[in-house]
């Protein structure tokens, strides 16, 4: 009887957690695109970064791909179809993502195509 509740409990309990992941994943995007979307990153060669930094972020250039090192990943500024998004630090802890910009031409590796 016992391990009847524990299991319940821990039913209820990881299906809280699998809801609020979601909500977190969808919570202040605004734009269901930029949820939808996996991250463009890889292991970062030059080692652990324990706060965000910028590399190279052209906010608002959308011609040059913006680069962002966190943690153990590099970060960059990718497209989904036509719409470019960018990576930035929004804190020195968090690495933030700009909504997506149509690009007028088309977008390719992470810039508007000119």
């Amino acid at each position: 009887m016992m391990g009847d509740k524990s299991l319940f409990y821990i039913t209820v309990i990881t299906l809280v957690g699998i809801v609020s992941i979601l909500g977190l994943s969808f919570h202040g995007s605004g734009n269901l695109d930029a949820a939808a979307v996996a991250w463009d990153r890889e292991i970062s060669t030059d080692g652990y970064h324990s706060e965000c930094t910028i590399v190279q972020d052209p906010l608002h250039n959308f011609d040059e791909r913006g680069i962002v090192d966190y943690e153990n990943y590099r970060y960059y500024d990718f497209c989904n179809n036509d719409k470019l998004f960018q990576v930035t630090c929004s804190s020195s802890v968090k690495v933030g993502l700009l909504h997506g910009y149509q690009c007028p031409h088309g977008c390719e590796e992470g810039a508007c195509v000119s």
